[in-house]
This record gives structure tokens, sequence and C-alpha cells, in this order.
């Protein structure tokens, strides 16, 4: 159950990361997700995947601050894309 609910949340950080590519997104919204990806990463870290997940909450953090390439965006969020697609097998 638990699994399902991060999944769902990773997806939907990575519609999120995918408008951030194009400049379209909400400050707060991508704040908090960028924060939780942090958060569990953190929470997580022994894994390869949650480190994984703090460097794709840090660039969306980044992102909201500098203008970063969009191929960097979209990099993490095909990666979030993946794994919340996998998290739901």
């Amino acid at each position: 159950m638990i699994m399902l609910l991060l999944g769902i949340l990773d997806l939907l950080i990575a519609v999120l990361a995918g408008l951030m590519a194009f400049g379209i997104f909400f400050k707060t919204i991508a704040f908090i997700a960028g924060a939780y990806l942090v958060i569990k990463g953190i929470l997580f870290i022994k894994s390869f995947a949650s480190i994984l997940d703090l460097i794709a909450g840090i660039a969306i953090i980044v992102g909201l601050y500098v203008t970063l390439q969009p191929a960097l965006l979209l990099i993490v969020a095909v990666y979030l894309a993946q794994k919340a697609i996998f998290s739901f097998f």
C-alpha cells in the first residue's frame, strides 16, 4: 500500500518536472515536491535510488531559482516516471 502511494507521488512529481522543463509550474507546489524528494532521499539514504531521489529533489528546487537546461529536468521526469511505474508492479 505504501509503495503504491509513493509511486503515485513520484508519478505526479514526474509530470511536474516535465512541465518545469517547458516553464509551466507553480512555485509552491514545485518546492513542496522537491522538498518531499529530498526528505524521502534522506530517510532511505542507504539505497542508490534514494540518492537519485535526493539529486532529483535538489534539481527541482534549484530549477525554481536558476534556469536549468530543459534536458536535465526531462531526465529527472523520466527517472521518476520509470521508478513510479516499477513501483506499481
